[in-house]
């Protein structure tokens, strides 16, 4: 029983020893969290992509505290002195403190994102994540800069794509903690109750980089609180509907039955009442595509054109089917940002391929006098404005009908639902004439015109005659 006693104690002794050689910082005075933000902007009706975003530390100096700025570096047990030290020292190899990457993840429609519109009506997105130290093994008190970057080319399913744009930060920000010990305060003879060891004391941040790669003269500090979204890395991303469903396919040699169902928008014609449905309406169209895209993307350090940008296929579809040419291949036109023009008579559709997400369309069908115009506009699968307009609440899109054109104006292609970004024309004719004559009688009226006056001539050819034998 003695001898359990004794072990007792030993290891009682041991566990009361074991905080003195502990060096970690102490979470119980560390300084509040900081936190990293990842932004994306996007154009209007764009949602997040499958994508991560990681972010790097890299230890780029280490020296003394303000308290210590002539040299003297307060070690773990408060005795040791740098002799001669200019306020940066080497660490002995090994003992430099890591921290581990951290990282973010995107996906569609997520609910841990924040989003809000930007003042050029482009939208953001984003989220933080914690930026933890209280497991990093210190070697010594100072401060230690550790220079914060992302990497780049971390979604190579975008990053190689030609019907894409993520774009990455080039910031660096330099985070400053400085590390204190418990028993060695400014003025050398302050304690704090229940710390052992090092503690961090607090951290600094400043931008030295923007996004763009120009450096900050001098320094921005920034605030890394939580919410406050100082410490941010900012990207852009821009997609389009890819034709084939996958960007290692050319997307001009898929089945063009396949293309149509992956359509950016399409535009569809019906005519209705006593009209030829062999006339042909003339529509123009006008594309705006989104500002944020630039003109090519890098692959394997080649500029390749960014598909994105245009010319952009647009097939016509009849009765539901691709039409073709005499050869059995596909009709198409190819449409370019900016302005386009084309006809489409009843039964008939174009389907538009590739164009961005968050390009702004404006259309108009040129009038006839003799067919009265309606349209109905879908985004994302949703209508969102028609003729005659009911309340849709506050819309982008807008329909209207004056100088006999008809004008879809503001439409958005969304990436909510493939396929569904459509143009619903509907011309019904209606024309009389203002006797009240339909102009298609016509030919028949003279007929029976010319009837009525045969009739009438051969009665009074025999009142003649009969006047004339009496």
């Amino acid at each position: 029983m003695n001898k359990c006693k004794k072990v007792l104690a030993l290891l009682v002794v041991l566990v009361m020893l074991l905080p003195a050689v502990v060096v970690t910082a102490n979470p119980l005075n560390s300084p509040e969290d900081n936190h990293i933000r990842k932004v994306l902007h996007m154009p209007m009706g764009t949602n997040e992509p499958y994508a991560e975003f990681n972010f790097q530390f890299e230890l780029v100096g280490f020296g003394s505290t303000a308290a210590n700025s002539a040299g003297r570096v307060a070690c773990a047990d408060a005795s040791c002195v740098v002799v001669d030290c200019p306020g940066y020292f080497e660490l002995i190899f090994g003992d430099e403190p890591a921290i581990d990457d951290l990282y973010v993840e995107f996906e569609p429609n997520m609910s841990a994102t924040y989003r809000g519109v930007n003042a050029d009506g482009t939208i953001y997105t984003w989220q933080e994540v914690l930026i933890d130290l209280d497991d990093i093994d210190w070697p010594h008190s100072g401060r230690f800069t550790f220079a914060i970057t992302e990497e780049h080319d971390t979604n190579p399913d975008i990053d190689d794509c030609e019907y894409a744009f993520l774009s990455y930060s080039q910031a660096v920000y330099h985070m400053n903690v400085y590390v204190s010990n418990c028993a060695d305060c400014d003025d050398g003879t302050c304690t704090i109750a229940g710390c052992t060891g090092l503690y961090i004391r607090y951290k600094t941040f400043y931008r030295i980089v923007d996004d763009a790669g120009e450096p900050e003269v001098p320094p921005v500090k920034v605030d890394a609180g939580e919410g406050e979204g100082g410490l941010a890395f900012t990207n852009i991303f821009v997609q389009t509907y890819d034709p084939c469903d996958g960007c290692g396919e050319d997307p001009c040699e898929c089945d063009p039955d396949d293309k149509i169902d992956n359509a950016s928008l399409y535009i569809s014609k019906t005519v209705t009442g006593a009209g030829s449905q062999q006339q042909p309406f003339d529509f123009n169209l006008n594309l705006t595509i989104p500002s944020l895209l630039p003109d090519f993307i890098v692959v394997g350090g080649v500029n390749v054109p960014l598909l994105a940008n245009g010319p952009f296929r647009a097939y016509l579809v009849e009765d539901g089917d691709v039409v073709l040419d005499a050869s059995s291949d596909p009709v198409y036109i190819e449409l370019n940002a900016g302005a386009n023009t084309f006809q489409l008579r009843h039964n008939q559709s174009l389907h538009i391929l590739g164009v961005p997400i968050g390009t702004v369309y404006n259309m108009i069908e040129v009038g006839d006098e003799d067919f009265a115009q309606s349209a109905v506009v879908v985004q994302g699968g949703a209508t969102v404005a028609q003729t005659p307009a009911p309340d849709f609440g506050v819309v982008e899109a807008s329909v209207l009908g004056s100088d006999d054109n008809l004008y879809v104006n503001n439409g958005l292609i969304s990436n909510d639902t493939q396929n569904l970004n459509a143009v619903r024309v509907t011309n019904h004719f209606d024309f009389e004439t203002p006797m009240g004559v339909f102009l298609n009688n016509l030919p028949f009226i003279g007929l029976v015109v010319l009837a009525l006056g045969a009739l009438g001539g051969l009665v009074a050819l025999k009142v003649r005659k009969r006047g004339e034998a009496y």
